[in-house]
């Protein structure tokens, strides 16, 4: 499975490996080389259908509903440069998908410590079709990989923090 990321403010796009998942959102432990982070909120759209080189206006067939989640990257090591990038988004355990999501027409509100940061919005479906082809023009997309949207710059967190959305939530130990 891909996770297929598009960075707040960019049209473009990285991969982030399948094992930053953090399906029951446990604790965030920093690994002892990270000296500063960021919690992003995002939304996201799991593939129902495999393929390459998808036109934008057949696009909506190939994801699900929006979601949302959280991802936490290394600021301290977040340079320009393609490896320390890779470094910064390849943390085990640091995307945080909020599956379970009550069905509601509110949108999820991202806390930092209990205090309301932002509500988030929806991507415009523009906007996720518009990705699913020039990703598609690229790379492959299959079933199950997932296609998110960074909706906030990065929330500077520390060890101790406690990072929300809705009533999920994860520390940074």
């Amino acid at each position: 499975m891909n996770i297929i990321a598009v960075p707040y403010n960019s049209k473009g796009f990285y991969l982030r490996p399948d094992t930053t998942l953090n399906r029951n959102w446990g604790d965030f432990y920093v690994p002892d080389f990270v000296t500063s982070l960021s919690a992003i909120p995002f939304a996201y759209v799991k593939i129902c259908k495999a393929g390459k080189a998808i036109l934008q206006k057949f696009a909506e067939r190939y994801y699900g509903t929006v979601e949302y989640g959280i991802a936490v990257r290394a600021v301290s090591i977040n340079e320009n440069e393609p490896v320390t990038f890779s470094v910064a988004n390849s943390f085990d355990y640091s995307t945080y998908l909020s599956e379970d999501r009550e069905t509601s027409s509110d949108l999820p509100e991202f806390s930092k410590n209990g205090i309301p940061v932002c509500r988030l919005a929806q991507p415009p479906k523009e906007d996720i079709e518009q990705a699913i082809e020039k990703i598609t023009s690229i790379i492959s997309i299959r079933y199950g990989d997932i296609l998110l949207f960074e909706l906030h710059e990065g929330v500077p967190v520390i060890p101790g923090d406690k990072i929300g959305l809705d009533n999920s939530g994860f520390s940074i130990k």
